[in-house]
């Protein structure tokens, strides 16, 4: 099951896979994030808990089926026609939610996509080394961070201007989604098309096989990844932090709206103007993640993220003006990018700089990291719904929820530097 390392794409390739990250940004940023949970609320009779319960659900499924995909990945001869396959089951879903006008089977569609779109992207994630190179793939993640925070920006500006009909055409949240699920396959049909990969070499072996072994390689990473300085404790880490801003992501337009006060309109404008501040933010966190490496920028980010969160508090505990709200939505814009321009260094930085794999092996540290995330996609909305609607403790105290799991976070990227330090002395 050996794969060979592939030979450095052409510059096509490397802006497709950027665009890439245009798509899925589009779909997890208007679809997911604002979209949805909006359409769920204002026109289907639904709650926080109906979004939150639901994400959990299609989290848990993924968490059981992803490993299974990542071997078919891992052990088929080219992972485009995976990645075509999720691809376009994740968009077709943004074509069809609403069209059937039950909530059901929105929750469905809904929870399909989040399953072949977080899929998609783990394939995406393991096409990183044939993209760049130790001295410049914090920057060029980082140019996709920002390219995909583009395709959330132009999505939230349709949903102002064209769903929303305070300022724009009144289209409806449906038409928003369907026009969200034009954007998401112009923009990745590039990548879909141009990026040639050279076959692995792998074995010939059945279904089933893949699946025993879909199992056995998890756990088998898993101890490999345990005798790795530092990579457990990354992981542990991310599944904190991930926890923190996946959940905030599914919530803060409902935040923004029931807790702080602000109007649909408002609340998106905030948005807007955050994502345009994340945009530059990208690629200048690339840059600084090459400067000083990947764990010092992911401590910057989280501590960043710690006093953010503070701030979300402070609005309706100490009766704080509600225009808070727009500066919180600056400096999460920056600190979101941050995260996710610091996130796949991180693993490669400690995995292949530190752990001494190789690039061909960075696809199963990738597959147990997103395990990570959907574990933690699963806790947090679950969560989240069950502190703020099934206890009735109300959203300030699902914030604060999320401010330990970011403190939590901190304390596993300390372990980390520990971690490594110890190695580096012992050598």
């Amino acid at each position: 099951m050996a794969n060979k390392i592939l030979d450095k794409p052409n510059r096509s390739a490397v802006f497709s896979w950027w665009l890439y990250d245009f798509s899925t940004t589009a779909f997890f940023t208007s679809t997911i994030g604002v979209l949805f949970p909006l359409w769920i609320r204002d026109d289907m009779g639904g709650n926080d808990a109906t979004v939150t319960y639901t994400w959990a659900v299609a989290m848990l499924i993924n968490a059981i089926l992803g490993p299974i995909f990542g071997a078919l990945s891992d052990n088929a001869k080219r992972r485009m026609p995976l990645l075509t396959a999720f691809s376009l089951i994740g968009i077709g879903t943004s074509f069809l939610i609403g069209t059937f006008n039950t909530i059901s089977s929105s929750l469905i569609l809904y929870a399909v996509g989040l399953i072949a779109l977080h899929t998609a992207v783990v394939i995406y994630n393991s096409l990183i080394p044939e993209v760049s190179n130790k001295n410049n793939r914090g920057f060029i993640t980082a140019v996709g961070v920002g390219v995909g925070y583009i395709g959330a920006l132009t999505t939230i500006l349709l949903a102002v201007f064209i769903v929303d009909d305070t300022w724009g055409l009144g289209k409806g949240y449906v038409f928003g989604f369907r026009m969200t699920g034009v954007i998401m396959l112009i923009t990745a049909l590039p990548l879909l098309l141009l990026l040639k990969e050279k076959p692995k070499v792998v074995e010939n072996i059945s279904l089933g096989s893949i699946i025993n072994y879909a199992f056995k390689d998890l756990m088998t990473t898993a101890i490999e990844a345990g005798k790795i300085p530092g990579l457990l404790m990354f992981f542990s880490g991310r599944f904190w932090y991930y926890l923190a801003i996946q959940t905030a992501s599914v919530i803060a337009i409902l935040f923004a709206t029931d807790t702080v006060g602000l109007t649909t309109t408002e609340a998106m404008l905030v948005l807007i103007v955050g994502i345009s501040v994340a945009i530059p933010f990208a690629p200048l966190w690339g840059k600084l993640n090459d400067k000083i490496g990947p764990i010092k920028c992911m401590n910057v980010v989280l501590l960043g993220w710690v006093l953010n969160i503070l701030a979300t508090i402070a609005i309706p505990v100490l009766g704080l003006s509600p225009n808070i709200w727009w500066v919180i939505g600056i400096t999460s814009g920056i600190c979101t990018a941050g995260i996710w321009s610091t996130d796949r260094p991180l693993l490669t930085y400690i995995t292949i700089e530190n752990g001494g794999k190789s690039e061909g092996d960075i696809g199963k540290f990738f597959g147990l990291m997103s395990v990570t995330g959907r574990l933690s996609t699963v806790v947090g909305p679950f969560v989240w719904g069950l502190l703020v609607i099934t206890f009735g403790w109300g959203q300030t105290i699902g914030v604060a929820f999320l401010l330990i799991s970011t403190i939590i976070a901190l304390f596993c990227l300390y372990g980390v530097k520990i971690e490594l330090s110890s190695t580096k002395n012992k050598r």
